[in-house]
């Protein structure tokens, strides 16, 4: 894994990833029913922050979530 990728494609290549990904969600037979439509824009911003953690850039999302726990968080969704 390229940890270092946000040295490559910085914040800006991430919010460009993120948000093409996200305008596909709502259209995804699959996809489309597993995010809520209550809060998109939350979703997205959560996301972009864990990528930019995970990848090299700065700890942003640490900081305003803590540790990602991401088996935690999602098992309460079905």
């Amino acid at each position: 894994m390229n940890r270092n990728l946000y040295s490559i494609i910085g914040e800006e290549g991430f919010t460009r990833l993120v948000a093409a990904f996200y305008r596909r969600v709502p259209q995804d037979d699959i996809l489309g029913k597993m995010y809520p439509e209550e809060d998109p824009a939350g979703a997205e911003q959560r996301l972009r922050g864990f990528l930019i953690y995970r990848f090299g850039g700065p700890q942003h999302y640490i900081e305003e979530r803590g540790h990602p726990r991401l088996r935690a968080r999602h098992m309460a969704l079905p």
